[in-house]
């Protein structure tokens, strides 16, 4: 519950309605919205293919289902994206230290203990990373609604109508085109196989992603609210800071804000060490990688390509999120479908198998 609450909302609740609201203006409410919903319907996905595969790991059930040849690809594919989302979120880690904490920022030796960590992580073992939602979890959703309730009682909610003014296509294609900030829950993938499925596993799911749903749309709002009739000061990048001083009318809290939106960042920090685990992971399976030392390798020479990626190629916030906009977000859209396809069809043949299965027991019994 813990891990489904941090990564349904880490890389949505600050960035994605600024971008939003750049892009779309107060309908950015609505791409927010439809982006979430299919979010959770990602999330059940996941949530069934844990549940039908209780003995077989991921790759495992990749190779029983497809092939050797075949799983390898998928593996290759999940990599690539999973490399999509470490760009993304390094960038908004970025972002956050370069608009909210440091006047100037040397995003090449400062994010070189960022990469590194990552490194590290990603060669370890899946418990110890599971461990740091765990811990810092609670401290992120008690910030957030700190913040929330800093901010909450001086904005005018009304300000954030009306909707629909942008059109249908419009909305439609903003949602498509931001695709790329959404499909965390595919990181689930990576419990296939490695967790005991309770009973109420999906409900337990459901609710903690319900939860940080909320989350988002209410800081969507306030930030639609708080800015909607002043879009230029609106920045690519984290405009936290303005949005605390904002929306709370006066700084009579201090600086506090600075505090609980550090808070959060540790949980971005966070997704970006499970991802980097998810994509070094399917290296091992793909190269048939199992020692440590190798594994180790295999994430130092990851996480130096992404470092020098972020450095010569996304030499700007802006340059990163105009990327993630274009042919990504294909790729994006592809992944998060497939898998919810997979999680239906799997739950279509292992509840055939199950109406198989009891009809053959009643007729042996009748016999």
């Amino acid at each position: 519950m813990m891990i489904i609450f941090c990564i349904g909302t880490t890389l949505k609740i600050f960035l994605l309605p600024t971008l939003l609201l750049k892009s779309v203006g107060r309908d950015g409410l609505i791409v927010i919205s439809v982006l979430l919903i299919f979010e959770l319907l990602l999330l059940i996905a996941c949530l069934i293919a844990i549940k039908l595969s209780p003995n077989l790991t991921f790759t495992q059930a990749l190779e029983r289902h497809f092939g050797k040849i075949a799983a390898r690809v998928i593996a290759a594919i999940l990599v690539l994206y999973a490399c999509l989302k470490l760009l993304l979120l390094f960038t908004e880690t970025r972002s956050f230290f370069e608009s909210s904490l440091f006047d100037q920022f040397v995003w090449p030796v400062m994010g070189l203990p960022l990469f590194g960590l990552a490194a590290l992580v990603a060669a370890k073992s899946l418990s110890g990373v599971s461990r740091l939602f765990e811990i810092f979890a609670p401290l992120v959703f008690a910030s957030l609604i700190i913040l929330g309730i800093m901010i909450a009682p001086n904005v005018d909610f009304g300000n954030a109508l009306p909707l629909f003014t942008a059109g249908g296509g419009t909305i439609a294609r903003q949602s498509l085109s931001f695709a790329v900030w959404t499909g965390d829950f595919v990181l689930l993938l990576l419990f296939v196989g490695k967790t005991r499925p309770q009973g109420k596993l999906i409900t337990l799911g459901i609710i903690s992603a319900v939860i940080g749903t909320l989350l988002v749309i209410f800081f969507a709002v306030v930030l639609t609210a708080t800015f909607a009739n002043l879009p230029h000061l609106i920045e690519y990048g984290h405009n936290m800071r303005n949005l605390a001083i904002f929306g709370a009318g006066n700084l009579a809290y201090g600086r506090i804000d600075i505090i609980l939106f550090a808070v959060w960042a540790i949980g971005l920090i966070i997704q970006s060490l499970l991802y980097g685990y998810f994509a070094v992971s399917l290296l091992s399976y793909i190269f048939g990688v199992s020692t440590g030392k190798y594994r180790l390798l295999l994430s130092g020479i990851l996480m130096t390509i992404l470092y020098v990626v972020t450095i010569v190629m996304f030499s700007s916030s802006s340059t990163a999120y105009q990327f993630a906009r274009s042919w990504p977000r294909f790729l994006a859209i592809g992944v998060q479908c497939l898998v919810i396809i997979g999680a239906i069809v799997m739950s279509i043949i292992f509840g055939r198998r199950g109406k198989n299965g009891k009809k053959n027991t009643a007729a042996k019994n009748q016999t």
